[in-house]
């Protein structure tokens, strides 16, 4: 092999993270470290607090999967029907021809979570470790 006078140079890195050239990662896992608190539904420990979603009867928290699961047997959900959370507290049923839910029609807006003045004591012990 001849010998080049760019052999001094070291090797050329791969180009993949090129687009995040100069940046750093900013993304914190955040991690709760306050008591364990259990799901008021299934009385497992809730391990992401932040996904809890405040339970209608008790105002304790619960699993997102067991209020979903608690929401489908109070409501009827026919074939190609499905439930699905729009934000805020606010569940739906929509409706959707294929798989993909590309094309999709809300049947019927259920609010489970209320809005009130005061967040649950939870929620505010959760957002004093975050912040």
């Amino acid at each position: 092999m001849a010998s080049n006078s760019n052999d001094s140079r070291p090797p050329r890195k791969n180009n993949r993270n090129r687009n995040n050239r100069g940046r750093k990662n900013s993304r914190q896992t955040i991690t709760y470290t306050g008591p364990a608190i259990s799901c008021s539904i299934c009385g497992k420990n809730i391990r992401d607090l932040s996904s809890a979603i405040k339970e209608k009867s008790s105002g304790q928290p619960a699993h997102f999967d067991c209020i979903i699961k608690k929401i489908a047997e109070n409501e009827p959900v026919q074939e190609h029907e499905k439930i699905v959370y729009l934000g805020s507290g606010k569940f739906a049923v929509i409706q959707s021809d294929n798989n993909q839910n590309k094309d999709f029609k809300v049947l019927r807006e259920i609010e489970y979570e209320e809005r009130e003045e005061d967040a649950p004591e939870w929620r505010g012990t959760l957002r004093k470790e975050i912040l």
